[in-house]
């Protein structure tokens, strides 16, 4: 049994070793999660703009492009569950804030959260998901939070390159190439999956449509003007929608909650000044396209500015 046991911990310490030193590497390994933060906190002072959103506006949505002091603390696949906790911890502390943009694009009413991402709001922000704990993350992320693999790769990418790439207010401009024209098989596949989430998302729809006013609710008390943002999709992706309740469905809700709270909601989905050049993938801005889209929301905030005096 002692044989056994001696031969047991033989193996078993070089690889509790090895993962101990993984989850060190991990803890100092920078994040957009830590710099956004940062960021926010430094500047805390001068923010008058702060963005909210997940993908579409992180990289979408460039906030050097403002006339106002703006942040953008987007984050991939990031719900307004978040954005409205975000809001909610951070709000206090940003004494100058008079606009935030808020996602309201045709998915993000179909899910209240990303389980995979949880983790990190919960260890950068001290926000868990709806009180859920994370005591086997905390143990190792090298193991629950990411898998061996996608910290190997993550190692290499530190080494190889500047990872992540360094933020400014927020931004970073990951996508800065034009994606290729997609071909008829594309569209149509990308079509397909975009369908299904909406399908998939539709139990969750009125859970998230509260956030949602929760959110506009919290800002508005606080005399910060939200803007609902729902950015471009590219051309010939619209052109293969055929259903199209969805959208009518989300616009009608859009049309209730620009007149229930005296809001503004910018709709660029079928926006035909954003071009090929302007797109990183069928939904999703490169730092072309962020540039325009950002003058476009500087234009109308501006504007909002001028007429209140503000």
């Amino acid at each position: 049994m002692k044989s056994f046991l001696s031969k047991f911990l033989i193996f078993l310490i070089p690889i509790l070793l090895v993962i101990f030193s993984l989850d060190i590497f991990l803890r100092q390994m920078p994040s957009i999660y830590q710099q956004k933060r940062d960021q926010l906190l430094t500047n805390a002072d001068s923010i008058e703009i702060l963005i909210l959103g997940s993908s579409h506006e992180m990289d979408g949505v460039n906030p050097n492009y403002f006339s106002l002091y703006a942040h953008n603390l987007a984050f991939g696949a990031q719900s307004i569950y978040f954005d409205k906790e975000l809001a909610k911890k951070y709000i206090p502390q940003l004494k100058k804030l008079k606009y935030a943009i808020l996602e309201f694009g045709y998915n993000s009413l179909t899910f209240e959260h990303v389980t995979d991402r949880d983790f990190f709001y919960d260890y950068y922000y001290g926000i868990s998901f709806k009180g859920k704990k994370y005591y086997k993350e905390y143990l190792s992320q090298s193991l629950f939070v990411y898998n061996p693999k996608v910290t190997i790769n993550l190692i290499l990418e530190k080494f190889k390159t500047d990872f992540p790439a360094p933020q400014k207010k927020g931004w970073a401009g990951s996508f800065p190439d034009s994606m290729a024209e997609p071909s008829p098989f594309e569209n149509k596949m990308s079509v397909m999956q975009y369908y299904n989430n909406l399908q998939e998302g539709e139990n969750v729809e009125t859970s998230v449509l509260a956030d949602l006013e929760c959110l506009i609710q919290l800002l508005k008390s606080n005399n910060i003007t939200p803007i609902l943002l729902t950015t471009p999709y590219y051309k010939s992706f619209r052109a293969n929608l055929t259903d199209k309740k969805p959208f009518e469905k989300v616009d009608s809700i859009g049309n209730y909650l620009t007149q229930k709270y005296n809001i503004l909601h910018l709709n660029y989905f079928e926006d035909n000044s954003f071009e090929i050049t302007d797109f990183h993938n069928y939904s999703h801005l490169n730092k072309f396209g962020a540039k325009k889209l950002t003058l476009k929301l500087d234009s109308v905030i501006m504007n909002i500015d001028k007429n209140s005096g503000q």
